[in-house]
């Protein structure tokens, strides 16, 4: 169940467009999404929600504030009746790119899109882009996979003010992007219509896992690639991986990549480390100070790696459009495109999960054999062991009567003979 308590605002630690962060009079922090419940001030009396602190889970320590308790009533009226949250009591009507803008392309004429699964990749993504793209502008699909708010995005702010990510577009129930989307279908053609040469999409901050096959939000890389493919995108996944992740399932390549390639139904560029830039250089460049899972790009540079390499596979899939249809744009030296030697082999995916109509064909014939065994012991017993008689006459009134029903060992008189006061049943005789 969740928890709420009350606090005061001792004073405002961040204020930017749909995020504020507080410290609290007893030394916790919080942060406000303005967007849902407007902004505080030093003083303020609020309720925050503690339960993730509480849990220990991955928030940073900060919690949430629900509500301000100086005020009686906030309202901030929405651009559309498209409402995100919807039917919970911060429902909010953010509206829609596609009910304010109109019809957004249907076809993303080869767009290249590139699928994460965590956020931390977005950074060395835009990097790699930037670095053999320069000037062409990349837009960011955040789905709702893990946060909701982008503005809780630290590194989305970031990258933003740096001039790496052009846009951005919150997909699903995420809100607060420069644009708002549907669905991720529609996230990506709506990034498309505002003129992205190149898009990253993926879940904001905090990926939930399990520890189980198929039970993480790192799998809305899948409905993203699949999305890009249906819809005549570039179909790029930028992988995950470990050389320093204590959990063996993470090292190498991440059973979490394993998984998204086992399930698309795309068939998704996958470039390797060896295709990655000096990422640490860039990052160090852009004044980027970026983790994941705990671990900087000098302690753990693979997954670093692998997601600036997918930056690079889409600058080359943009500059070479460019060259095709002659168009002009900056860019930097790209090299060849992706081999097939330039491409990540993760290794057999997991098994996945029995096929349903298999299932449904395996639970038919189980049924079908149970059903005929059930007939066979019964004919059986009939006829061999045990049948069922009524009584059809008055003859043996009053011990048996009319209509009554009576049990008749068939093997008795096999192992025994016939006693006086026992009750025979035989078959009516033929009449001539």
């Amino acid at each position: 169940m969740p928890a709420f308590r009350a606090a005061r605002v001792e004073h405002v630690l961040v204020d930017r467009p749909g995020l504020q962060r507080v410290q609290l009079a007893d030394g916790s922090r919080a942060y406000v999404l303005t967007q849902l419940i407007g902004p505080v001030a030093a003083g303020d009396r609020v309720v925050v929600n503690t339960t993730a602190v509480d849990l220990g889970l991955g928030t940073g320590g900060w919690h949430v504030v629900h509500w301000n308790l100086e005020r009686d009533a906030w309202s901030d009226r929405g651009p559309g009746h498209v409402m995100k949250l919807r039917y919970t009591s911060l429902q909010v009507d953010t509206g829609a790119s596609e009910e304010l803008d109109g019809q957004p392309p249907l076809r993303l004429d080869g767009t290249p899109v590139v699928a994460c699964g965590l956020h931390s990749q977005l950074a060395a993504v835009a990097v790699g882009f930037a670095d053999k793209a320069p000037g062409r502008r990349l837009a960011y699909v955040m789905t709702d996979g893990a946060a909701l708010p982008l503005a809780l995005s630290d590194l989305v702010h970031d990258l933003r003010t740096r001039g790496l990510l052009a846009f951005t577009v919150s997909a699903g129930h995420a809100f607060g992007g420069d644009h708002e989307a549907v669905n991720v279908h529609t996230g990506l053609l709506v990034a498309k219509a505002h003129g992205a040469d190149a898009i990253v999409a993926g879940i904001g901050p905090g990926v939930v896992g399990t520890g189980t096959t198929y039970g993480h939000t790192g799998l809305d890389a899948v409905h993203v690639l699949d999305a890009a493919a249906a819809l005549g995108g570039h179909a790029i996944l930028a992988a995950r991986g470990s050389d320093a992740d204590a959990r063996e399932r993470h090292r190498g390549v991440s059973h979490h990549t394993q998984e998204v390639l086992a399930l698309t139904a795309a068939n998704p560029d996958v470039p390797s480390a060896g295709r990655a830039p000096d990422v640490v250089a860039l990052l160090d460049a852009h004044g980027l100070e970026v983790t994941t899972m705990g671990r900087t790009a000098a302690d753990d540079p693979l997954p670093f790696r692998l997601a600036a390499a997918a930056g690079v596979r889409a600058a080359a899939v943009v500059v070479d459009a460019a060259a095709r249809t002659g168009s002009d744009g900056a860019a930097g030296n790209v090299g060849s495109l992706v081999t097939d030697t330039d491409v990540l082999t993760p290794g057999p995916p997991p098994t996945p999960p029995p096929n349903l109509g298999r299932r449904a064909a395996r639970n038919t014939v189980e049924w079908v054999l149970i059903i005929a065994a059930a007939l066979i012991v019964a004919f059986v017993v009939k006829t061999f062991l045990i049948q069922a008689f009524y009584i059809p006459s008055a003859s043996m009134e009053p011990e048996l009567n009319i209509g009554d029903r009576v049990l008749v060992n068939k093997m008795s008189y096999r192992s025994g003979g016939i006693d006086r006061g026992d009750l025979v049943v035989f078959e009516r005789p033929k009449c001539d």
